[in-house]
């Protein structure tokens, strides 16, 4: 039961500490969003870098994709 209880704890305390981040930076996050998809749209390319393809999340959604 206490640990039951503490990864609860511990799940509100992200919950809240991501909350915070998004609204803080969610305008930051929106510029840069637009700016990769007009880069995309533009022909530009996504590179990966990381040892695994673990590591590099090999798997990328494209426009195609969606």
């Amino acid at each position: 039961m206490v640990a039951a209880q503490l990864a609860s704890e511990l799940l509100g305390a992200r919950t809240e500490a991501n909350a915070r981040f998004f609204e803080r930076e969610a305008e930051r996050i929106a510029r840069l969003c637009l700016l990769l998809a007009q880069r995309f749209a533009a022909g530009g390319r996504l590179v990966a870098l990381g040892e695994s393809p673990q590591a590099r999340s090999d798997v990328v959604a494209t426009p195609k994709a969606c």
